[in-house]
């Protein structure tokens, strides 16, 4: 989903349903070097539309990583 903050725009995935029904899954994948400094605050909006208030304070309170990739420009 192309998400609009005032530096631009950027792509915001995110995945609910898990391949595995017995497993817990929740997937955001964007780049923060795109977002801009409102765009944190904009993907937590698009979560409290999507999940509501409550599911996205206990993603923050209950939630663990699992994953985490990173990419460095050389």
């Amino acid at each position: 989903m192309p998400t609009d903050t005032e530096e631009g725009i950027f792509d915001l995935e995110i995945s609910v349903y898990p391949q595995n029904k017995a497993h817990n899954f929740f997937r955001i994948e964007f780049n923060p070097s795109k977002m801009g400094s409102n765009g944190g605050q904009e993907i937590l909006n698009i979560l409290d539309c999507v999940l509501g208030r409550k599911p996205v304070a206990k993603l923050y309170t209950d939630g663990r990583v699992t994953r985490l990739d990173l990419t460095v420009n050389i």
